[in-house]
Parts: structure tokens; sequence; C-alpha cells
């Protein structure tokens, strides 16, 4: 049970350092949840999904087929009457300006799922590619090293790798296909 526990909390944990150093690591990975909706004439207010943990991306699509990546607004801007983009507030996505035609499925908020908790027969890591399997294990084995430690200070450098690790995987996730480590050529030379 101790390290179930553990293996939840270093999911939680890593989700919460990808969402802070990177989210867009969910839509490039192609990990991302994404819900549909119809947009409403004259109404501003949306509902998230029940298991939406962080809003990664909201687009609309007009009665024209075009659909336009909103950006997202500061609780300030939302009062100006230029506003456009879109704004959460308590499990609601609120989209300004507000719809003036209706359009069937014209709204899409991709997110983040909350996750589900490991259990003791669970087989797949929910949300993570293969690569995050050793940063859970590293995670887990901190974790119980260190309340068998008198001086947890001693893992602090321990965890801050497993940061830095985490931060250069996802370097490389958001590498295009096609890049390759490269030393760029000065034009100077």
């Amino acid at each position: 049970a101790e390290l179930l526990e553990y293996i939840n909390d270093a999911i939680e944990d890593l989700v919460q350092w990808i969402a802070g150093i990177w989210p867009q690591y969910w839509l490039r990975t192609g990990q991302a949840n994404k819900v549909t909706g119809d947009i409403v004439v004259g109404k501003e207010s949306y509902d998230l999904a029940r298991n939406c943990y962080m809003v990664l991306a909201v687009a609309v699509t007009d009665s024209d087929g075009i659909t336009t990546l909103l950006e997202a607004l500061e609780f300030e801007r939302i009062f100006d009457s230029d506003a456009d983009g879109y704004f959460l507030l308590d499990n609601d996505v609120w989209i300004y300006p507000v719809a003036t035609t209706a359009v069937t499925n014209g709204l899409t908020i991709y997110y983040v799922p909350r996750l589900t908790r490991i259990t003791a027969t669970t087989t797949d890591l929910p949300g993570f590619t293969a690569n995050y399997r050793q940063l859970i294990k590293e995670y887990v084995v901190i974790k119980a090293k260190a309340r068998q430690e008198e001086r947890s200070s001693d893992f602090a450098a321990i965890y801050g790798k497993l940061r830095d690790q985490l931060a250069a995987m996802i370097a490389r996730t958001n590498l295009p296909k096609d890049a390759s480590w490269k030393v760029p050529r000065r034009w100077w030379l």
C-alpha cells in the first residue's frame, strides 16, 4: 500500500512538473483529451469535462469552417469590450466575444484529464509514455529511502537530478522528428 501511494505521488508530481515546464507536452505526444460542443448564440460559458485537470487549448470553428485557437485571457481583460479569447472560472470556460452565430461542434477544448489512481491490478501508467517509467521508479526509491533515513536533505540532490532528467526528456520530446543534434554553422567563419 505504501509503494502504491509513492507511485501515485510520483505520477501526480510528474503531471505538475510537466505542466509547469511545458504544458503542451500532452498535445505534442497525442495524449491530450478533447471534448467538442456546440457554440450557442449569446452563451458565454461552457462546462469543462468533469475529469478536466488542466486546459491546454481552446479552439472555435466559425460557420465557414475556419478554426481559430483562442488565447487565454487575464481576468482584467474579460471586462474589455474587445476581449478576444477564453477565461477559466470554476468548472467553466468563458468565450469572448460572445457568439453571434450558432455552430454545431464549433467549440473544442483540449485538456489533461485527472489521472486515475494506480492500484495493485493496474497494468499501465495513465497519461505517460514508456519513457517516464524509469523516473517514476527513481521517485519511488527516493521516497522509500528518504523515509528510512534521518537526513532527508541527502536526497534533495537526487530529487533535483530527477527534475533535471524530466526537463531533458521534455526537451527531447519537443524536438521535431527529423531533428538531430547539430552545431549551427557560424556565418563569419
